[in-house]
């Protein structure tokens, strides 16, 4: 699949990623869930909501496409966005700056 999009080493961190004790379900999860799926109705329904908001994303992801990212955007209140120079994988090749943006929200 990564090497379809011209990211043929990010198979070698998903199999990485897959040796974590609980990823296998928490990937499981995500698709029995539909999280993948349209979600515009939960976006749209934190409008309503007084939480704070923050949006953290990879300025090289190949995976999730600038345009979903900003449609996305789109449907949300005034929030936060902190946009990182990392790919698709942020959490585990930036946790520092992820861990940095969320503690200044």
């Amino acid at each position: 699949r990564y090497e379809r999009i011209g990211k043929p080493h990010l198979t070698a961190r998903f199999v990485e990623q897959v040796r974590f004790a609980g990823f296998a379900r928490g990937l499981l999860s995500m698709f029995r869930s539909g999280a993948l799926g349209d979600r515009s109705a939960q976006y749209g329904a934190l409008r309503g909501s007084d939480r704070d908001v923050l949006v953290i994303t990879g300025e090289q992801d190949a995976i999730i496409p600038a345009e979903h990212v900003a449609r996305v955007r789109s449907q949300l209140p005034p929030h936060r966005h902190v946009s990182l120079p990392a790919e698709h994988n942020l959490l585990l090749t930036h946790p520092e700056d992820v861990v940095r943006a969320l503690s200044s929200t």
